[in-house]
């Protein structure tokens, strides 16, 4: 009772001088509360379906609503349902895994495949919190702080979707949502389009916008006389790199959906998408569409020779694909050669390729440490509309930020999952092909953005989608297939 009443006269003083503080106080105690209380419940039999249900709340809530609309009480910590669908999701994630053995079981089964990108991302982490102390002295706690929200943000989706998703067919509602998403997001973007202005600057409050992001961020985005859009995203090329993650999404419930009707809406989808991603006008996102179309095919031909080892399986892997889903690239492309390019667009170009040619050296003046999180875009120099300095390149800001280790670390986890879904692909028994081809299509269209891109908004969802790994390498019963014996380094067959 005199902890508790202590505690209660803290918390006072704490809402007098600062609520915001005491909000966030309050907050880890009563995470810290929820862990003792559910460590002393007993176990129940809890399937992942909660987990399943709120994964799939928040996408849509991080996808559809706008990510600088947010709820001020005075003093306390802004919310929007992005945020309150995030803290549902961890605390559904955490209660489940604690009290179901089932899950927790399943979970660690599944992780004995993914420890060597687990290991890679712990590395990463724990090296962005060490370098956050190497910027300058008021960027500590802000360093800090970036670390650990890319550790539960990003990273920790990774465990959430090896959880949640047991078999491939789990995985099609989550994809079933991010389709929904993205016509919701391509509606908005189209109004957005008529209006040729952002539609949600006059919901936000520019009060406490100290390094005019915010500004920057909602600013009307022109180039060459046209405009751009961006929906609820914080720029038009974080728009476009959802598109081109929803894309493959897209290809997959097209391909394994017998019905032609669902197959005809997906295909629309599918052009809506290129259509919305041309309108963002990101000639990156335009050639990622045009690599993952002629991939796709690719890859289904391949994945259908290995698997039939007939000449008309590939002749109809190959044809299919490409017939049915480069239509809706033709359009774009078509919309491309009517408008033409002007000199804004080169001029885009050669700014990033100079971050790169100015960010490589400096990268090496301080390979082990970089110059501190947040630290990367002052010393590049780099300043772009509005006085805003930027590095428009994922790679090069990590290696500025926090040195060539946590460079190497991210590098290793991409490649890693990379390789492996190349070795489910190309295994007979991997149940899912179709799965892992459109997997890697995601991977490898996320990879291709983050070079002319450093806002790593969607990165959760490339970590949620690759948890889908899980459902076609590790099940408890199913024998082990050439990629996951790669992964284990071992030929046994798991069983539990």
């Amino acid at each position: 009772m005199i902890g508790m009443s202590l505690l209660a006269v803290l918390l006072g003083i704490l809402i007098v001088l600062s609520a915001a503080t005491a909000a966030r106080l309050a907050l880890v105690i009563l995470l810290l509360l929820m862990v003792v209380l559910v460590w002393a419940m007993p176990d129940r039999k809890t399937s992942a379906m909660p987990i399943a249900w709120v994964l799939m709340a928040f996408a849509f809530t991080n996808l559809v609503w706008p990510r600088l609309v947010v709820f001020r009480a005075s003093g306390f910590p802004a919310l929007n349902p992005e945020k309150i669908a995030f803290f549902a999701l961890l605390t559904v994630w955490f209660w489940v895994v604690m009290t179901s053995p089932k899950v927790r079981e399943g979970l660690s089964y599944r992780l004995q495949s993914f420890r060597p990108v687990l290991w890679a991302l712990g590395i990463l982490v724990a090296w962005r919190v060490i370098t956050a102390f190497a910027g300058l002295p008021a960027g500590y706690y802000w360093g800090v702080k970036v670390a650990v929200t890319e550790l539960f943000a990003y990273y920790l989706m990774l465990l959430i979707g090896l959880s949640v998703w047991h078999k491939p067919t789990d995985v099609r509602p989550f994809f079933w949502i991010l389709v929904l998403a993205g016509l919701s997001v391509s509606l908005i973007a189209a109004y957005e389009a008529s209006v040729s202005r952002n539609l949600f600057s006059s919901y936000i409050s520019f009060d406490e916008d100290a390094t005019g992001r915010v500004v920057d961020n909602l600013s009307d985005k022109f180039r060459s006389g046209k405009y751009r859009v961006q929906a609820g995203f914080e720029h038009p090329l974080v728009l476009a790199e959802f598109l081109v993650m929803a894309i493959p999404c897209a290809i997959y419930l097209t391909v394994s959906s017998r019905r032609l009707l669902v197959r005809g809406a997906m295909l629309g989808a599918v052009a809506v998408f290129c259509l919305v991603a041309y309108k963002t006008d990101s000639r990156a996102a335009q050639g990622m569409i045009v690599l993952t179309f002629f991939l796709a095919a690719l890859l289904f031909a391949y994945r259908s020779f290995r698997v039939s080892k007939s000449i008309l399986g590939v002749v109809i892997g190959l044809l299919v694909p490409a017939i049915l889903l480069t239509i809706p690239l033709l359009i774009s492309v078509v919309a491309g050669l009517i408008e033409g390019a002007g000199a804004t667009v080169s001029g885009s170009t050669s700014a990033r390729l100079c971050m790169v040619q100015r960010g490589i050296p400096l990268a090496m003046e301080h390979p082990f440490f970089g110059f501190g999180i947040g630290q990367g875009g002052q010393e590049l120099g780099c300043v772009v509309i509005g006085g805003l300095h930027s590095v428009d390149n994922h790679y090069v800001s990590l290696a500025l930020d926090s040195g060539l280790p946590a460079l190497l670390a991210y590098v290793f986890a991409m490649t890693w999952f990379g390789w492996r879904l190349f070795l489910l692909v190309r295994d007979p028994q991997t149940e899912d092909g179709a799965l892992a081809i459109c997997l890697l299509l995601t991977l490898i269209a996320f990879c291709g953005m983050q070079a002319i891109l450093s806002i790593t908004s969607n990165t959760w969802l490339l970590f949620a989608l690759m948890g889908a790994m899980g459902t076609l390498i590790a099940r408890p019963g199913k024998p082990m297939n050439k990629a996951a014996r790669g992964m284990s380094g071992t030929s046994s067959q798991m069983t539990r």
